[in-house]
Formats: structure tokens, C-alpha cells, sequence
């Protein structure tokens, strides 16, 4: 390689100069490329800035605008968690309602069962006393039958004992006639003087019997009136009886119908109590589905009430994420206001990137936390749904409770008058058959004591037969006498002729004595044998109406019972009619309760509607927030 000479000391000169040139236009380069690359920082940091500027100027915006949703959301939550607490005491309330509905149903349905088994009891009792009645009204008629065949048979006692009185009185004539013949006789005795001495004793002896018989037949006689007296007098006092039998008979079966009627309403009466149970269970299970919602409507008045909390808990965090937010964006506001100063610019720019982060990372949170107010919505506004429900559905039984218990009060209030009828009715039947049974029992002691009289006849009856029995005893000697008067005149010879005719005409009238008193005696065994055929019966039928009086008498004891039972209907009756007024007034109560549950969900829902706009403004909001902060610190960065 050729070396090179020195230049020449100009030439030195030179290249120095050319050299501190090169030099200073280099440095003149590397400021101007100095000064490009400022104005180019500063455009960016300008551009950067105002961008910054703007970012903040929309945060601030959008964190008022969610500070102010915060603030909507927490009077909203307030006033919903106010009807959480209003929804929990209606809930309190409509159980309480339901409860005394529940209570009067089932006091109902109790007393309903009390009184179905009394009202059959009643039918039973009823029926029983009706056909004690009608035995009864049966035994009268056979009274009547017997006391009409009595009193036909009295009769023709009495036709009998005229003829013997006749007959008798025939007899007295005959011994007038055996008098006279023999007063005859005793003047012819005198006449044939000592012929005639056996014949005078005769003729006194005849006599002395006519006389005896005339007596005896007129004790006769007046024993016979006083039969017919007693034929009359029993026979009059059978028709009485019969008269009155008549009359008892007509109420005894009038009253049987009038039992055998009620026993037939009773069967109303019973249906009616069915009806009215069915009616108190109807009410019942209404009552317990009413109580069964007043549980649902608590349940979700406890899950509107935990989704308040939790709600108000989120907004609690979402303020304070507010604060914070508000907090590092006054910080970040100080931060771009100092790198407008270009005060620190690196410093400042790296505590703006890790301000906008931590802003980042706070919205992060509060969009959790609205995340979570939303669903708090949700689940409120689902409660609410579920109350409105649930509201409608007692709505629907509260119209069907409040139409069961105007049935339940309309239904017992004619039930009532249905037994207060028929107790009025029980009254006067009782009152009348007391009246009817005691007739009836001195119906049937006037038939025994009848029967007794009539028994009594015998007595009589037998003093006459040994009346008729001396008369035919009397007659007999007369007859005798007469045979002997025959004699006598025979012996007397052509002296005795009168004798022998007045002797023959006095066996004569013996004679027709003799048939007559045959046929006395006959009568009288004939009247005999009736009264003691007629006695037993009459005295038969009295034992037997008698027997069928103290029937009657346990029978009708037992309306007694009836009456008792009938006024623990009424009362039971009453009962339920009072807590039928009782369960409609809690229906009442129920219905306003339940208004206000209405209400509540109502505006629940409305408050859930405008709630769920806020959080969606709010959710947009922060997803604004969260990009402007975004945007801050990627400018952060580039600064």
C-alpha cells in the first residue's frame, strides 16, 4: 500500500475547518431531529391528552350517572323491602283469618255431626212414639168394637129383663087369682060345715102360699128393675165412653199421622245437616289451602326480603366502588392535570397507567356487585310473581269461602226455623197426647170399673134365681095343696063338689106359674151367662187399652227426650251460625289482606320493572365506565 504525505499546513487547516463543519452541522442535524421528535411528543402527548381529557370528562359523567342509578336503586329496594315486611304481616294476617275460618269450619263440621246424630236419634224417637200412638189408637177401636157389642148385648139384657119383669108380674096375677080361688074355697069349707073342715085348712094353707108368692114376686119384680136400672146405667155409661173413645181414637190416629209426618220431615232435616257438613268441609279445605298460600305468600315474602338484603348489600359495595371510583378519578383528573404542567412526565404517566388500572379492577367490582343486584331482582320480581299468583288463587277462594259461608248462614238460619217448627209442632202433639192418654187410661179404668158393675149383676142375678127357686118352690106346694084339696073333696062326698072345681082351677093357675117360672128361670140364666161373657171381654180390652196406655205413655216419655235433643239441635244450630258470621268476617278480613298482598306484588313488580331498567342503565354504564377506563390507561401507557 502506497503511504500517504502530509498535507501542506493550509491543507491542514482546511480539513480541521471541514471537519468542525461536518461536526456542527451534524449537531444542527441531531437538534433539529431533537426538536422533530419533541413537536412529534408533544402532538402525541397533546393528542394523548386531550383524549385523556375526554376519557375523564366521560367517566365522570358515566360515575354520576351510575352514583345516581345507585341511589334509584337503593329507594327502590327501601320501599320493596317496606313491602316485604307489609307482605310478612298480611301473610301473619291472612294465617290468623284463615285459622278462625278454619276453626268455625271445623266447629261446624262437629256440631253438624252432633246434631246429624240427634236428628236420627229424633227420627227414631219419633217413628217409636208414632207407633205407640197407633197401637194405642188400634187398642181404642178394639175398645169401641167390644163396648158397641157391650151395649147391643145391654140392650137385649134389657128387653130380657122386661120380659122376666112381665112374666113375673104374670105370676103375681096368677097368685091374686090362687087367693081369691082360695078364699072361695075356705067360704064353701065354712058353707058344708064339718065336711068341709079339711078343706078350710087346705084353702088357708093355698092362701098363706098365694100370699108368699105374691111377695116373693114382687121382691122379684123390684130385683129385676134394679137390674135394668143397672143395664141402663152401665149402658149409658158405655156410650159415654164410646163417644169419647170415638173422639180419642180420631186424635190417636191423628196424632200417629202427625209423628209419621215429622219422622218423614226429619229425613229433611237430616239431609240438611248433610248438607250443611258438606258445607263446613267445603269451607274447611278452603280455609286450609287460604292458610297454605298464607305460607307461600310468607315464603316469598322471606325470598323478596333476602333478595332486598342482598341487593342492598351489592349497592353497599357498588357505593363504595363509587367512592373509590370517584376517588381515583379525582386522583387521575390531578395526574393529567400535572402532565399538562409536563411537570415529572414518566412519573406521572406511570401513576396515571396504575390509576386507570386500579379503576379497572374497581369497576371489575362493581359490575359483580350489579351482576348480583340484577339477579337480586330477578328473584324479587319472580316473589312478586309468585304473590300475585298466589294472591289470584285466594282471590278465587275467598269469592268461593265467602259464597259457603252465606250458604253455611242461610243454610243453618232455615234450618233453625225447620226445628223451631217442628218443635212447636212436638209441643202441641205432646200436650194433646197427654191429654188423648189420659182419656184414653179413664177410658179403659171407666171400662174395668163397668166390667166390675156388670159382675156385680150376678149377685143380683143370683138372688133372683133363689127368688124364682122359692117361687117355684112355693109353687110346687101350692100344687100340692091343691092335689090334697082334691081329696078332701072327694071325701066330702056330694059336699065337696065346689071343692073338687076350685081345685081344679087352682092346679090350673100352679100350672101356668110353673111354665112361667120355667121360664123365668131360663132368662135368668141366659142373663147369666151374658154378663159373664160380656164382663170378661169389657174388663179384657180395658186391661189391654190400659197395657197400651202405659206403652204409649214410655213412648210419648220419649218426646221428652225428642224436646231435649231438638233444643240441642237449636242450639248447635245457633253455634254454627255464629261462627259461620265469625269465619265470614275473617273472610272479610281476609279479602283486605289480601288486597293489600295484591297491592304489594303489584308494586313489587312495577318496582322490579323499573329497578331492572335502572340495572340495565346502570350495567351499560359501568360497561362504559370499564372502556373509558380502559382507554385511560392504554393512553397512560403511551405516555
Amino acid at each position: 500500500m502506497a503511504k500517504r504525505l502530509a498535507p501542506p499546513p493550509r491543507e491542514k487547516r482546511a480539513v480541521g475547518e471541514l471537519k468542525n463543519d461536518i461536526e456542527a452541522r451534524r449537531q444542527d442535524a441531531r437538534t433539529k431531529a431533537e426538536k422533530r421528535r419533541e413537536a412529534r411528543l408533544a402532538e402525541r402527548k397533546r393528542a394523548a391528552m386531550d383524549t385523556l381529557g375526554s376519557a375523564i370528562s366521560e367517566m365522570t359523567s358515566m360515575t354520576q350517572e351510575t352514583s345516581a342509578s345507585v341511589q334509584q336503586l337503593e329507594s327502590t329496594f327501601k320501599d320493596i323491602s317496606s313491602r316485604a315486611e307489609n307482605l310478612a304481616a298480611a301473610a301473619d294476617s291472612i294465617n290468623d283469618a284463615g285459622a278462625k275460618v278454619n276453626n268455625a269450619a271445623e266447629v261446624a263440621n262437629a256440631n253438624t255431626q252432633v246434631f246429624l246424630k240427634k236428628v236420627e236419634g229424633i227420627q227414631g224417637l219419633v217413628r217409636s212414639t208414632s207407633d205407640g200412638i197407633r197401637f194405642l189408637a188400634a187398642g181404642v177401636d178394639e175398645v169401641l168394637r167390644a163396648n158397641r157389642e157391650t151395649v147391643k148385648t145391654l140392650s137385649e139384657l134389657d128387653d130380657q129383663t122386661g120380659s122376666i119383669e112381665e112374666t113375673v108380674s104374670g105370676i103375681v096375677g096368677l097368685s091374686d087369682q090362687i087367693n081369691l080361688y082360695a078364699f072361695n074355697a075356705a067360704i064353701e069349707a065354712s058353707r058344708a060345715g064339718e065336711h068341709g073342715a079339711g078343706f078350710s085348712v087346705v084353702a088357708d094353707a093355698i092362701r098363706n102360699l098365694a100370699e108368699q108368692t105374691d111377695e116373693n114376686a114382687r121382691q122379684i119384680v123390684e130385683g129385676v128393675s134394679l137390674i135394668r136400672e143397672s143395664v141402663n146405667t152401665i149402658t149409658s155409661d158405655l156410650k159415654a165412653v164410646l163417644e169419647e173413645s170415638e173422639k180419642n181414637a180420631d186424635q190417636s190416629r191423628e196424632t200417629s199421622e202427625q209423628l209419621s209426618v215429622i219422622a218423614e220431615d226429619m229425613e229433611g232435616l237430616r239431609k240438611g245437616s248433610e248438607s250443611i257438613r258438606n258445607l263446613a268441609g267445603n269451607l274447611a279445605v278452603q280455609a286450609r289451602e287460604i292458610m297454605q298460600s298464607s305460607d307461600e305468600i310468607a315464603s316469598s315474602a322471606s325470598q323478596a326480603a333476602a333478595g332486598t338484603q342482598q341487593a342492598s348489600s351489592s349497592l353497599q359495595q357498588q357505593a363504595t366502588a363509587l367512592d373509590s371510583i370517584v376517588r381515583t378519578s379525582e386522583d387521575i383528573e390531578e395526574l393529567a392535570d400535572s402532565l399538562r404542567q409536563e411537570s415529572y412526565t414518566i412519573q406521572i404517566a406511570e401513576e396515571l397507567a396504575t390509576s386507570a388500572e386500579e379503576l379497572s379492577a374497581t369497576i371489575q367490582q362493581s359490575q359483580a356487585a350489579s351482576r348480583l343486584i340484577s339477579t337480586s331482582i330477578e328473584q324479587i320480581a319472580q316473589a312478586a310473581m309468585e304473590q300475585a299468583t298466589t294472591a289470584q288463587r285466594n282471590s278465587e277462594l275467598l269469592a268461593e269461602g265467602e259464597i259457603t259461608g252465606q250458604q253455611i248462614t242461610a243454610s243453618t238460619e232455615a234450618y233453625m226455623d225447620h226445628v223451631r217448627s217442628r218443635q212447636e209442632q212436638l209441643r202441641t202433639i205432646d200436650r194433646s197426647t197427654a191429654t188423648v192418654i189420659e182419656g184414653i187410661s179413664s177410658m179403659a179404668t171407666r171400662n174395668i170399673e163397668s166390667a166390675v158393675v156388670i159382675r156385680k149383676l150376678n149377685a143380683r142375678m143370683a138372688m133372683l134365681e133363689r127368688g124364682v127357686a122359692k117361687l117355684a118352690s112355693i109353687n110346687m106346694l101350692s100344687n100340692m095343696l091343691a092335689v090334697t084339696g082334691k081329696v078332701e073333696s072327694a071325701r066330702a062326698g056330694e059336699h065337696g063338689a065346689g071343692f073338687a072345681a076350685l081345685s081344679a082351677d087352682i092346679r090350673g093357675l100352679v100350672d101356668q106359674s110353673e111354665e112361667k117360672i120355667a121360664a123365668i128361670t131360663t132368662g135368668i140364666r141366659t142373663i147369666f151367662e151374658t154378663i159373664a161373657s160380656i164382663s170378661g171381654e169389657v174388663e179384657t180390652v180395658g186391661i189391654k187399652v190400659r197395657q197400651e196406655v202405659e206403652n204409649a205413655r214410655i213412648s210419648t216419655a220419649r218426646l221428652v227426650q225428642v224436646e231435649e235433643d231438638m233444643a240441642e239441635v237449636t242450639a248447635k244450630s245457633m253455634e254454627i251460625n255464629e261462627v259461620s258470621t265469625q269465619a265470614r268476617q275473617a273472610i272479610s278480613d281476609l279479602k283486605q289482606a289480601m288486597e293489600s298482598v295484591t297491592q304489594s306484588a303489584e308494586h313489587s313488580s312495577t318496582a322490579c320493572q323499573q329497578a331492572s331498567a335502572v340495572s340495565r342503565q346502570q350495567a351499560q354504564a359501568m360497561a362504559a365506565l370499564a372502556s373509558t377506563a380502559e382507554e385511560v390507561a392504554a393512553q397512560a401507557d403511551e405516555l
